[in-house]
């Protein structure tokens, strides 16, 4: 091996890089423009969701009682969670005019009071009510329905926990106690009392923390495009110039090609690696990153580099089948784009069905940087990554080494 010769490979390599246009919009722009929708679409707001609900009365009768379906309508209006309201009710005259504005998109939901609704609430007799929820995002309709659901079980609680208070003076005396009657009654309303706690990372219960998700993500995917891609082409694209006969025809040798391509590639995805963290950052991005004070970020870079040869290996071979650079390009993208969604790479891995997120668990470059994330996102030790390093480092290594044999026999073909 020529060391000389390698980097003069490796800096004329990174030089021509650094004039075509094209190159310049994968490792800058392109990594700047995804991060910046995935912060500003993807990301979900931290503030609470406002339903726009319809109502609609079915009785002219609600005033004959002091706590009727307008005192529940009323009590949605005032309900709010971090001064946002939760719902925003919407009067309608018929049911009919409330679903047609329900198909429209104009509702959320609707809440339709029966005949009889205000009288049975009066009397304690149980209060019947449709709820009608639109079906056009799913997502929003399951928010939709856990909020109504949540808003109406809390609310009756709360009365029949009126109801069984307003019955101590209707029990007579007896052996048991007012508190010990109180209790059953409660028991009989309530048979389950389960209360809910949300548990979650700080970093990613977060906006900062979710584009550091996406941060990191978008690291993965430069891999996938930046490094399969420019070795992919390590070859034609030397053909395409002439100048493979040319370089081979000096002191330098297969291996000392390959090992300049390589150092190049790695370059080009360290520098694009930067500006996706530094973008990410600007973004509001929460990264965790001190070498001095927590070891454990040495892996990072260890991780990254296994991650960036699994993806150049991955390159080498598909660049002894390449004849052309469009052809190289195609291919890669064909491989790298799928691979970009089903890995959980940039998508979270739960979004994706159970065959994919097995997939997703022992495709070696997802392990990387779900490795990464650990780290620099969740503040994970060793022990959280130790059982992903031996498939990362056995894959990177076999795949490479495929790689670097392909793309030798390639280079003494033509020579």
């Amino acid at each position: 091996m020529n060391p000389r010769a390698v980097l003069a490979i490796a800096k004329k390599d990174v030089i021509l890089a650094s004039r075509e246009k094209m190159v310049l919009f994968f490792l800058i722009a392109y990594p700047v423009m995804m991060l910046f929708f995935a912060a500003t679409l993807f990301v979900p707001s931290p503030k609470p969701v406002t339903l726009n609900v319809g109502v609609v009365y079915e009785y002219a009768t609600i005033a004959e009682y002091s706590f009727n379906a307008t005192s529940i309508v009323s009590l949605m209006n005032q309900t709010r969670m971090d001064n946002v309201e939760i719902f925003q009710a919407r009067l309608f005259e018929s049911q009919t005019q409330a679903i047609e504005a329900l198909r429209k998109g104009e509702l959320d939901a609707i809440i339709v009071f029966p005949p009889k609704f205000s009288e049975n609430v009066s009397l304690s007799y149980t209060s019947e009510l449709r709820i009608y929820i639109s079906g056009v995002d799913i997502y929003k309709t399951q928010i939709s329905e856990a909020v109504l659901r949540g808003f109406f079980d809390h609310l009756s609680k709360g009365i029949a926990s009126m109801r069984i208070e307003s019955m101590r003076q209707y029990v007579p005396s007896s052996n048991m106690t007012w508190n010990e009657i109180r209790l059953y009654l409660y028991g009989l309303s309530f048979p389950l009392a389960a209360t809910f706690e949300k548990i979650a990372p700080e970093t990613v219960s977060t906006k900062e923390g979710t584009i550091g998700v996406y941060t990191v993500g978008m690291i993965g995917v430069q891999f996938l495009f930046i490094g399969m891609q420019m070795a992919a082409h390590a070859i034609v694209v030397e053909k395409e110039r002439k100048t493979l006969r040319r370089i081979l025809s000096t002191p330098i040798g297969p291996w000392d090609l390959l090992l300049g391509k390589t150092l190049a590639i790695l370059c080009l995805l360290v520098f694009t690696s930067m500006i996706c963290l530094l973008f990410g950052v600007a973004m509001g991005a929460r990264i965790q990153w001190n070498l001095i004070q927590n070891p454990i970020h040495w892996m990072v870079p260890v991780l990254l580099l296994l991650g960036a040869l699994l993806t150049i290996g991955i390159g080498l071979a598909l660049s002894s089948i390449c004849k052309s650079s469009e052809a190289g390009a195609g291919i890669t993208m064909l491989m790298g784009f799928p691979l970009i969604f089903i890995t959980g790479i940039w998508f979270p891995k739960f979004m994706l069905p159970p065959v994919l997120q097995r997939f997703a668990e022992v495709f070696p470059l997802a392990q990387t940087i779900d490795g990464v994330r650990e780290i620099m996102i969740y503040g994970g030790d060793l022990s959280k990554i130790i059982v992903i390093i031996p498939s990362v480092v056995i894959s990177a290594v076999l795949v490479y080494t495929i790689g670097s044999i392909l793309f030798r026999w390639s280079v003494k073909k033509e020579f």
